[in-house]
């Protein structure tokens, strides 16, 4: 069963490209892989930033005694 299923996956093209959005990435945002029956895949990587915290400045209530 394993050699069939190898014989139906096509091989990839060894040069992936690479597609980097932001400047400041280390790590390509996007890559193309081609492979030889002429079919690409592009795998997307996808980074949930941390939103920036809202500061709301209510004045100091005071306390009736």
């Amino acid at each position: 069963m394993t050699e069939r299923r190898r014989r139906r996956r096509p091989a990839a093209l060894p040069e992936p490209a690479t597609y980097y959005d932001r400047p400041e990435s280390k790590y390509p945002d996007r890559v193309r892989v081609s492979f030889a029956d002429g079919h690409k895949e592009i795998y997307d990587r996808r980074v949930n930033q941390p939103r920036p915290v809202a500061y709301i400045n209510y004045p100091k209530r005071r306390t009736q005694t």
